[in-house]
This record gives C-alpha cells, structure tokens and sequence, in this order.
C-alpha cells in the first residue's frame, strides 16, 4: 500500500483539531502556576494519559524500533524494568505523597529546600542539558519516520515539528497538554493494537514471523550469562535501577505530582500509568518484530513507517500517522515545558537576584523564553544528534543518579546535607566518565558504577562531621513532610 490523499486529509483533521483544542484553553487565561501546573487541578485519568503519552510516546514507539532483531522478548527487558520502577515508586509514593504536600513547583526546590542553591542549580543545568539532547534525539528519530509517512525530507519535518510543537507548548501551558493528551492516547491506544494486528499478518501470521525470528536467534551469537551484569537478567536490574532513578527526580515525573489535585490522586496516577505503559510497549515490540519481515532493509523510525505503511489500509495510515505525530508533539511538550521551568525557577531565579522580584506576567515571559531557547537548541541538535548521543547519555544517567540520591536522602534522611548533594554529583560524574571514556566498560557497567557511586557518596560525605553555622537553616526533611 502507499499513502493515498485520503491519509493527508486524515491527518490534517486530526492536528487541526488538537492544536484547535490547546489553543481553545490557553485563551482561557491564568497566572504562572495555572501555565506551569495546570492549577494543581488535574485528575487521575489526565494524568495517566499524561504518563503514557510523555513516556512511552516518542521513546518508546521509536527508539526500540531499530531492536526490530531476532531478539523480539529481549525487548521486554526495558519495558519491564520501567514498569517495575515506576509501579514501586508508585506504590510507596516516593515521587508523589510527600512532594505534593508541599507548594513548590520544580524538583528542583526540593534540592534548593534541602541543600541550597549550589545543589538546585547543578541540578537544573544538568537536566536542563539532559532534556535539550533528549529533544533532539528525539526530533532526529521521529523526523525519519514522519518524512516516511508524508514523502518528504527529515529535514524539512523536523523544522515543522519543532516549530509546531514550540507554538503549541508556549500558548498552550500544562492545561492544553493535559487535554489533548486524552485524544493521543485514546486514539493511539487503539491504533497501535490494530496496526500490530496488521503488521503480524502482512508477515505472515504470528506462527511465520515466530519461526523467522527463531531462525535468525539460533544464527547469531551463543547466549551469554543470563545472569552477567551486561546481559540477560543482570541487564535487567541495571535498567530498572536506572529508570527507579528516572521516576524518583526527572522533572516531567514532579510536573505530574505537582499538577495533580491531591497526593492521593498522584499516587493513583503513577500505579495506573505504569501498568498502560507495559502494555502498550508489547505491541510496540511486536511492530518492530514483524519490520524484520516486512520491511528487511530498513531499521529504527523508517523500519516503523515502511511496516505500516505496507500492512495498515488506507485512511487509517492517516490516523496512526497523525496520532503518532500528537503523542510525539505531547511528549515534546512536556520536555519543553519542563526546561522552561528548570530555565526560570531552578536556574535564572537562582543566579540573578533580581528575578525574584518579577511579577506573575514577567515570570511568564521568562517561562516561555525558556520554551522558544530550548526548542532552538533542540533543533540544531538535531541536525547532529548522531555526534552527540554519549553527550546525552553522560548528563541524563549522571543527572538522574545524582537527583535520586538527593531527592531521596533530602525527603526521608534527615541528616542528608549540601556536601553530599554535591559530592554525589561529583562521584557519579567521575565514575561515568573514567568508566565509559577511560576503561571503556560496557553501558550496564557504567550505569550500575555511577548510581552506586552518587548514592555511596551521598551517604559518606552526609556523615562527615560539619561546623554550625549560625543564620539562616535549609530546610529538614520534617519541614517538607509538614509543608501545605
């Protein structure tokens, strides 16, 4: 099959709808909370649609396309490492109960709360970085496929995209990506199911596509030690100790718990979107697995577009084509949204005295400067995303592993102090680099050295012994547990 008119048309009424939706609400107006948090009013089915879109959305449909292998269950191993990490993050509230009690509006406050502003702005520079790489790998990966989709070059789509999804996010606000996040998943929580029906049978049907893949597993290399830090079991406890530490500090995972109405109805949220999300990364992998047959010659994000557009009938290749695009531009949103708020609250309220004094609207424009700089750097990321993927990677495991042990120590240890925040960033940025630039270590390796080494030093240099200082105190973990 080819894309036919009837797909543009499709998709065209799709995203005038969504984008009609967003800009419907913004022009409802309110001040920088109701942008940034959508009020603290947001119920559990808003955000567990937010959870699916942002993050299995663009990361989970195309990053694992090029893992279109023989080894179709082994890509079950980082959709249940992700399901177990935020299901027991969800289950003991470590990112919703105590965070939400509070008024704070970042994870970064936390640190700020805790450590002082040395510790929030490493933070927030560091995320910052992190998501800036991720929106460009991000932009790369989807440009390919949508320029599959549309007939045209990556290029040019990824310029769209961005532009698009920038005037989305800035007149939008949090508001307008929660609603028309229900229209995302709705739609491609039913077209996803479908098109992997499709993709199975234009492989042959599942008896077929299983005895291919067989075939190619037992040609390639003999297993390795299931149980081996790099491989099999092992490989799974590093992933799920990485993504525990995604869910305990990354700021899209805190703009959920913040926005929500209750502490109540964030805990909820994280159990149920955690339990969507396994299900929905299955007929991700199994889309991938049938491109193997379908589609041979191709991998990653154009491995996807070619196996659907040569399975799925015509009109809905427009719709799973335009729904992707809305999941793709509602994760995006989220990303954009939270380097805005890292830019202003985390680091420009920190290192320029006089940000504090702005008003409610010039908080804003400064929020939305953070969007339009962010989506600008994002782009010529994209354009060189190849070159800079071990960029990304160091700043996002380091970020994350630092963040969870500060957030974690700074929430539930009260003798958690700025020295160990610092030397817990310090550490796991030394470990990464002498581990994965100097002895070379597999990835696995790296991780698992890293969050052992930020959470290690966390502890040591806590305990060190320190001088009392008179004036003002940071706060306590107590003071947080009993802020409203």
């Amino acid at each position: 099959m080819r894309v036919l008119p009837a797909d543009y048309i499709v998709m065209v009424f799709y995203m005038v709808i969504v984008i009609a939706l967003g800009v419907y609400v913004s022009n409802q107006g309110g001040n920088f909370e109701n942008i940034l948090l959508a009020g603290r009013k947001v119920g559990l089915y808003g955000l567990a649609a937010s959870f699916i879109a942002t993050e299995w959305g663009p990361v989970g449909m195309y990053f694992k396309m090029d893992a279109g292998s023989p080894f179709m269950l082994s890509q079950l191993y980082p959709a249940w490492a992700i399901f177990g990490a935020f299901l027991v993050v969800g289950f003991l509230g470590l990112s919703t109960v105590l965070p939400r009690r509070t008024k704070i509006m970042t994870a970064g406050e936390i640190l700020g709360l805790r450590y002082g502003k040395a510790a929030r702005v490493i933070f927030g520079i560091l995320m910052t970085v992190s998501y800036i790489l991720l929106l460009g790998m991000l932009l790369n990966v989807s440009s390919a496929m949508f320029a599959v989709f549309l007939g045209t070059s990556p290029g040019f789509m990824m310029i769209l995209m961005v532009l698009v999804t920038a005037i989305y996010t800035v007149s939008g606000g949090m508001w307008s990506i929660v609603l028309t996040n229900y229209i995302h998943v709705a739609v491609i929580g039913i077209m996803v199911p479908v098109s992997a029906l499709f993709s199975v049978r234009a492989a042959g049907g599942f008896e077929h596509l299983f005895a291919e893949l067989s075939d190619a597993a037992a040609k390639a290399a003999p297993a390795a030690d299931s149980f081996a830090l790099d491989t099999g079991f092992g490989s799974v406890f590093v992933k799920f100790l990485l993504f525990l530490c995604i869910a305990l500090c990354f700021p899209t995972v805190y703009s959920r718990t913040f926005s929500a109405k209750s502490a109540s109805t964030a805990y909820k949220g994280f159990i149920v979107g955690a339990v969507a999300l396994l299900g929905c990364a299955v007929f991700s992998i199994v889309i991938a697995a049938a491109s193997t047959v379908v589609s041979p010659n191709a991998a990653g994000a154009t491995a996807f577009a070619r196996t659907i557009v040569a399975s799925t009938p015509n009109g809905l290749i427009g719709l799973m084509c335009a729904s992707a695009m809305g999941v793709f531009m509602s994760a995006c949103s989220s990303y954009y949204l939270a380097v805005g708020r890292m830019f202003s609250k985390d680091i420009m309220e920190q290192v320029l005295p006089g940000y504090k004094k702005l008003d409610d609207s010039a908080s804003i424009h400064l929020l939305r400067t953070g969007i339009v700089l962010s989506a600008v750097f994002s782009l010529l990321i994209g354009f060189n995303a190849r070159s800079l993927g071990a960029v990304f990677e160091a700043a996002a495991v380091v970020a994350a592993s630092g963040g969870a042990a500060c957030i974690l120590f700074g929430l539930y240890w009260r003798r958690a102090g700025a020295l160990g925040a610092i030397g817990s960033f310090a550490s796991g940025g030394l470990y990464y680099i002498v581990s994965a630039f100097g002895f070379h270590s597999g990835y696995n390796l790296t991780y698992f050295g890293t969050i052992l080494a930020s959470f290690l030093a966390m502890i040591l240099f806590s305990l060190m012994p320190r001088r009392r200082k008179t004036g003002k105190k940071s706060a306590k973990s107590s003071d947080l547990r009993t802020s409203k």
